[in-house]
């Protein structure tokens, strides 16, 4: 749960699973490309942050969202490379 506690999360929240599977999921499409699916995806999944109050996670979302909607994956980001 060092995962979960590193996001500001609480394990108990209810939200919790769901919104760590729109992450996933919207990460995963941004890894193929499929970046409107991957924007849909991390807006699910920042709508649950907000239920949970959550500013951390909400800022790291947003940051995600914005690379999705410029047609970057957070992969490209990090190594400063393109993804093929």
């Amino acid at each position: 749960m060092a995962d979960v506690e590193l996001f500001g999360l609480h394990p108990a929240g209810h939200h919790l699973a769901s919104l760590l599977l729109h992450l996933l999921t919207a990460a995963a499409y941004a890894a193929v490309g499929d970046f409107s699916q991957a924007a849909a995806a991390a807006r699910q999944a920042r709508h649950l942050a907000q239920q949970e109050k959550n500013t951390t996670l909400l800022s790291q979302i947003d940051a995600r969202l914005q690379l999705y909607q410029q047609g970057k994956s957070f992969l490209e980001k990090v190594c400063g490379q393109e993804v093929e």
